[in-house]
């Protein structure tokens, strides 16, 4: 079974961030604090929206395993335990993996991360095969 799943950036997604990040300012913003310690949580509610994870440009899910494709670099990687599959929303928890301890783009390797897919992340019947392929085959580590 060859699942490749080309990704893009969730419009859904991005909006949810902006409205969590709106609204921590407002209640920033409300709390009775002295202006000059609201300026700097303001300040690093926004440090912190500017920080972002590179998303990978597509997933490839053969019989070999789990590759994240960054541009021209893929990373091995695998399945976490916890993962959460549905329709609307697809929560993976991967763990890089490779020979090397390098980092791509930020992420060291052998660490988990999150990928979160929203329904315009990727074509339908892409994320349809990969919820099949998830729900039905894939083998999981129980933590």
């Amino acid at each position: 079974m060859l699942i490749w799943l080309p990704l893009r950036p969730s419009r859904w997604l991005c909006a949810l961030r902006c409205l969590q990040y709106v609204c921590a300012a407002l209640a920033v913003w409300h709390i009775d604090w002295p202006l000059a310690l609201q300026i700097v949580a303001l300040l690093l509610i926004a440090a912190h929206g500017r920080r972002q994870a590179p998303l990978p440009k597509a997933l490839l899910l053969d019989q070999s395993g789990l590759q994240l494709i960054y541009g021209q670099r893929r990373v091995w990687a695998r399945l976490a335990a916890q993962c959460y599959c549905s329709e609307y929303l697809l929560v993976l928890r991967v763990v890089l993996e490779a020979d090397q301890h390098e980092d791509v783009q930020g992420r060291a390797l052998g660490r988990q991360c999150c990928l979160v897919l929203l329904p315009d992340s990727s074509t339908r019947d892409a994320l349809r095969r990969l919820r099949v392929y998830l729900r039905w085959h894939a083998q999981v580590p129980t933590d």
